[in-house]
């Protein structure tokens, strides 16, 4: 039986991932997309930017700490 704060940590780790997962692969694509063609796509790639931030503070809220080196670019095994 979880805890609310476990089942919070647990939450905020899986969209913390959602959103790393989908950053990194807008990043792939403007890295390997002409200016041209993924431009397009900036206001979503600054809205997923967006959500990471708002869910990394959170997290770092609820976890008292900010998050390591690591966990801002893995992610979080859970």
């Amino acid at each position: 039986n979880l805890d609310k704060k476990t089942l919070m940590l647990l939450t905020l780790k899986g969209r913390f991932n959602y959103w790393l997962i989908r950053r990194i692969n807008a990043e792939h694509y403007f890295n390997t997309h002409a200016l041209e063609e993924s431009e397009k796509y900036l206001p979503q790639f600054n809205l997923i930017t967006q959500k990471l931030s708002e869910t990394q503070k959170i997290l770092e809220s609820v976890l008292e700490r900010k998050l390591t080196d690591r966990e801002t670019s893995i992610g979080f095994e859970i």
